[in-house]
């Protein structure tokens, strides 16, 4: 590999690691919410490609060593997940229910938002609480538009890690908890099972194991569902 072409892979790792510590270091000061590092280190950096004209598809490229190590992480969260298996297994009827439900809401927002957005976009935001990887690949399948359904994803991630533990407070579920847990990851997928992380290992425990059922569950029985409607 050419000398310029690791020298930019190494300015935009550092660049995207560097927007995320600093930012990582204004939300830990107040502690509040809305400023999590995730939210605005995603929005400096495409402020940053924006100016500098970048494309995304070489950002993507210059990137992909972060994005492995995604896997070691994901393969991390079976830790506490092993710790807890007998509180997990305790309350499999919470985590069956909760996840029948957001099933039925997505099929439900299908036909309540092709009346206000058409029907291309309301098919692609039916995915929105899906994990990335496996909403693509359903969306590929049904012939939907990846990157409206990559959209939706991002925006329901984003608004879940952030106001989803305001949310859930303001009924009583807060701290450390399965139930905040269960529903972080079954609405914001990875990005609200890092944010449960954050509150607890239990609430992580059941983010990630709700987060995992639930796209398998969206993979199995959405796409026949797309395909009728």
């Amino acid at each position: 590999m050419p000398f310029p072409d690791i020298l930019g892979d190494v300015c935009w790792i550092a660049a995207t690691v560097g927007s995320f510590l600093i930012c990582r270091m204004i939300y830990q000061r107040p502690g509040q919410p809305l400023l999590h590092p995730v939210l605005w280190s995603t929005m400096l950096l495409v402020v940053l490609i924006g100016i500098m004209h970048h494309p995304l598809s070489a950002y993507r490229q210059e990137t992909a060593p972060l994005v492995w190590l995604l896997g070691p992480a994901v393969v991390a969260m079976a830790v506490p997940i092993w710790e807890r298996r007998s509180l997990i297994l305790a309350n499999w009827f919470v985590l069956a229910a909760v996840i029948v439900m957001s099933l039925v809401f997505a099929a439900g927002n299908l036909f309540l938002l092709r009346g206000l957005l058409g029907d291309d976009l309301a098919r692609a935001l039916t995915l929105k609480s899906v994990t990335a990887p496996v909403a693509i690949s359903i969306a590929r399948g049904a012939g939907l538009q990846e990157h409206l359904t990559l959209v939706g994803v991002m925006m329901s991630g984003m608004f879940g890690m952030v106001v989803g533990p305001l949310l859930l407070s303001w009924f009583g579920s807060k701290g450390d908890r399965p139930d905040l847990g269960i529903a972080l990851g079954c609405a914001a997928h990875g990005l609200g099972t890092a944010r449960a992380f954050e509150i607890g290992p239990t609430a992580g425990a059941f983010a990630s194991v709700s987060m995992g059922l639930s796209a398998l569950s969206y993979g199995v029985l959405l796409p026949p569902i797309l395909k009728l409607v």
